[in-house]
C-alpha cells in the first residue's frame, strides 16, 4: 500500500499561512499629552509560551533595550489534529498535474485534517494586550478564509477556513509591584486543512459505456455509449463527446466476430456466456468456425446489457474465450 516517496510541506505551510496572519501588527505608544510618540511592530515566533515566560523569569527589565526578549510578544503553536469527515471527498476525484496526448500524471483528491491553534499574546502592561487584541478580533466572525496552494505544481488553490475558537485571559503577576508582571491573552483557533498523496501515471479515457438497469423482472434498459470526436483526438484537437443510447431488447441476436487467422474455440447451443468488460451475459444461439477465414463466429441472443469492442466473450464451461473484433444485429 505504502512506498515511494513524496511529501509536499502541507503541515508546514498551513503553519507559515496560520503565522503569517498575525506577523504585522504593531502598538503605539502615546506621550502624556496623547501625541505619538513610538511605533513598535510586535514580535511573532512559533513555540510555547512556557518556553517564553521560563525566559522572562531570568529578567528583571522587560522593556530595556539590553534584553534579550521583550514585551509585548505573541506567540502560537499546534495544540491538536484531528480527521474532518464533515468535508471528506470522493476518493475518485483527482487533481490533474500534468497531461499528455496518451496520458495525464494527476494525484488523488485530498484527506481533511482539523489542526487545534493556540495564539498566545503576552504583554506587561493591558494597554498593549489591548490594542493586539483590537487588531486581530474584528476579522473572525467567527472565521477568516484564507486561499492556499497546497501543492505547488498544480494551479488548484483550496480554502483553509481559520476559525476563532475561544479567548480566555490570565494574569500571570508574581512578587511584589516592582517584579515580573505578565499578561497573557490566549486565542485558541480551528485551522482546516488538506492532505494530498503522491503523483499517478494513467492513460487518458476515451470511452465510457453506462448500462441503465431495472430492479427484477424488468433487467436491462440501454446502453449510453460516451466517446471522443473524433475517436483517435487529441486533448487539444477533440471536439464535443459524441453520445449512442442503445436499446437491447431480450428478443435480439447478435453476431459476434473475432479476429482472421484466430483459432477455434468451443461454444455450445444454448449455453450462457459472459462478457468480460461490459459483464453483460447472452445464450449461444449458434457457433461455427470459419475454416478458409480461421475466425470463430458466435451468435447470441437474450442479452441483458451491451457488448464493448474489444471484449472477451468467455465460455464458463471450457474457459475459453473469443475477443470481439465486430459485431452486427440481426
Amino acid at each position: 500500500m505504502f512506498g515511494g516517496h513524496f511529501y509536499h510541506a502541507i503541515l508546514r505551510k498551513t503553519v507559515t499561512v496560520f503565522g503569517t496572519l498575525f506577523n504585522n501588527i504593531t502598538i503605539v505608544r502615546k506621550t502624556s499629552g496623547g501625541d505619538v510618540a513610538d511605533y513598535q511592530k510586535v514580535p511573532l515566533a512559533y513555540g510555547p509560551k512556557q518556553k517564553f515566560l521560563s525566559r522572562l523569569d531570568d529578567q528583571n527589565d522587560l522593556e530595556g533595550t539590553k534584553v534579550a526578549l521583550k514585551l509585548p510578544r505573541m506567540s502560537f503553536e499546534i495544540t491538536g489534529m484531528t480527521y474532518d469527515s464533515t468535508t471528506k471527498l470522493s476518493p475518485y476525484n483527482r487533481l490533474t498535474t500534468s497531461q499528455t496526448a496518451t496520458s495525464k500524471t494527476s494525484v488523488a483528491t485530498s484527506v481533511p485534517y482539523v489542526l487545534d491553534m493556540e495564539l498566545n499574546i503576552m504583554a506587561k502592561n493591558q494597554d498593549d494586550a489591548l490594542q493586539i487584541m483590537e487588531q486581530i478580533l474584528p476579522f473572525f466572525q467567527p472565521a477568516y478564509n484564507v486561499s492556499v496552494k497546497f501543492i505547488d505544481n498544480i494551479e488548484n488553490s483550496f480554502d483553509m477556513p481559520v476559525t476563532l475558537q475561544s479567548v480566555s485571559m490570565t494574569d500571570d503577576y508574581e512578587g511584589d509591584y516592582t517584579t515580573r508582571r505578565v499578561l497573557i491573552y490566549t486565542l485558541t483557533f480551528s485551522v482546516k486543512t488538506r492532505f494530498f498523496s503522491g503523483t499517478n501515471t494513467s492513460s487518458i479515457i476515451r470511452q465510457v459505456d453506462t448500462n441503465l438497469y431495472k430492479q427484477d423482472p424488468d433487467g436491462f434498459l440501454e446502453n449510453i455509449h460516451t466517446e471522443v470526436n473524433p475517436p483517435g483526438a487529441t486533448p487539444a484537437t477533440a471536439g464535443d463527446p459524441t453520445q449512442t443510447f442503445r436499446l437491447v431488447a431480450s428478443t435480439d441476436t447478435f453476431i459476434i466476430r473475432d479476429a482472421l487467422g484466430s483459432a477455434k474455440v468451443s461454444y455450445t447451443n444454448n449455453q450462457s456466456v459472459y462478457a468480460s468488460t461490459s459483464g453483460t451475459q447472452a445464450v449461444v444461439k449458434d457457433y461455427e468456425y470459419d475454416s478458409v477465414n480461421l475466425q470463430n463466429i458466435l451468435t447470441v441472443t437474450f442479452a441483458d446489457g451491451f457488448f464493448i469492442a474489444g471484449e472477451d466473450i468467455v465460455n464458463p464451461i471450457s474457459s475459453q474465450w473469443i475477443t470481439m473484433k465486430s459485431i452486427e444485429t440481426v
